[in-house]
């Protein structure tokens, strides 16, 4: 909201003459100057923002946790009068049912509704309802930073501030706009029962050994967030020339983690890459299923799922009560232990059986964030090209 420039008290009124009745005549014009003044001031503080820039309801005040309270409330009421809510994502179907009922639970009068597939599918169908006019989306979470950035340089998020937002560190966020509600590590995994640990790759480098050709595993890039930050990292720091060589080893690519985990256990091969962290301790430790994971020398990439606000949803103040809830600590630690992906709250422990991220080394994007958003149709392109009639089978 642009801040009103009121002039300064008496700076229109410069004619100075004398006798009482001329002065009389100062004060009314004076008056009647500054009640205008004052009158476009408040037209102008009352204008409506654009749709990327609204109110933000969460205030800030000496006492802190009273301001904050009144504007729960305020949201509380208002999201009687919606009712609804639309969320789309890419969690795991289980977790995102788990989590709608939970908030369903905090918030009786809230119908919600699931709209989930891959991450760019995701992604896709909710621009197909930008363009088109007809928002339904009211929430949005995909393991994709880019599609964020994106809508953010298009105007199309809903500026907002969470209650939570001070208990997440300034690198996984960008205030107002977008918040990361879950992280997770990409990292290689093996089947136990046809290599014993010390004859597995040992770092991302490795998988480019002919020994490993027709036996590796890989998720689309184009249609799975966590797949592309594989190719982005591993691009970043090895150039073009390594997913040449990697697409001479004649890899099977899969639609989504799950098709290229069920492929590693049911042995079709003998090492996946870019599997998450979460997806081979949910096999390995839940399921009891024959592989391991294996930590590349080179490092970990890691992928930051942002929720967010759609600039036109349909049911706005449900929205901001759902962000809050997915971004408090309780819900964080739920997520953690049915996703087994990371929060970046430093008070959630890390996934069971997982090392704190503090602990892993974790690769960073060149650029940034937004050099890995700008690069996205390119990289997805040359992907294609590498990989095209390879895809058997994308979170």
């Amino acid at each position: 909201m642009r801040p009103c420039r009121c002039p300064r008290k008496g700076a229109e009124i410069t004619a100075m003459r004398h006798g009482d009745a001329d002065r009389t005549r100062e004060r009314v014009v004076w008056q009647a100057g500054l009640a205008a003044a004052v009158a476009v001031c408040v037209l102008l503080a009352g204008c409506p923002s654009r749709r990327s820039d609204e109110e933000i309801l969460v205030t800030v005040t000496e006492n802190g946790d009273h301001g904050n309270a009144v504007a729960h409330d305020k949201i509380v009421e208002q999201a009687r009068a919606e009712g609804e809510l639309n969320w789309y994502t890419s969690l795991p179907g289980a977790t995102a049912k788990t989590l709608l009922a939970q908030f369903q639970k905090t918030y009786p009068f809230i119908q919600t509704h699931l709209v989930r597939s891959s991450t760019f599918e995701v992604a896709r169908q909710t621009d197909t309802e930008i363009k088109s006019g007809k928002v339904q989306c009211d929430v949005l979470h995909v393991l994709d930073v880019a599609a964020f950035i994106d809508l953010k340089r298009r105007g199309e998020l809903y500026r907002y501030v969470s209650s939570e937002d001070k208990a997440i560190p300034e690198a996984y966020k960008d205030p107002g706009y977008w918040t990361a509600m879950r992280a997770v590590t990409l990292c290689m995994a093996y089947d136990t029962r046809r290599l014993k640990a010390q004859e597995a790759p040992k770092s991302w480098e490795d998988l480019t050994d002919p020994k490993w050709r027709g036996k590796l595993g890989l998720k689309d890039a184009a249609l799975a967030g966590t797949a592309y930050t594989e190719y982005y990292f591993l691009r970043d720091l090895y150039g073009m020339s390594y997913w040449r060589k990697l697409a001479e080893q004649n890899p099977r690519v899969f639609r989504t983690a799950g098709e290229l985990m069920d492929a590693l256990v049911a042995g079709q091969i003998t090492v996946a890459s870019g599997v998450t962290g979460a997806g081979v301790y949910q096999a390995s430790r839940v399921r009891n299923q024959p592989v391991a994971a294996i930590i590349p020398s080179e490092g970990l990439p890691m992928m930051l799922g942002p929720v967010a606000i759609a600039a036109d949803a349909p049911h706005p103040n449900c929205a901001k009560l759902f962000v809050d809830f997915a971004l408090s600590s309780e819900v964080q630690a739920s997520l953690c232990a049915l996703s087994a992906s990371y929060s970046v709250r430093a008070d959630v422990p890390p996934p069971e059986g997982q090392p704190p991220l503090s602990k892993l080394k974790i690769l960073q994007p060149t650029g940034g964030w937004d050099a890995y958003y700008q690069a996205q149709d390119a990289l997805q392109a040359e992907y294609a090209r590498f990989f095209r009639g390879g895809r058997h089978g994308a979170d």
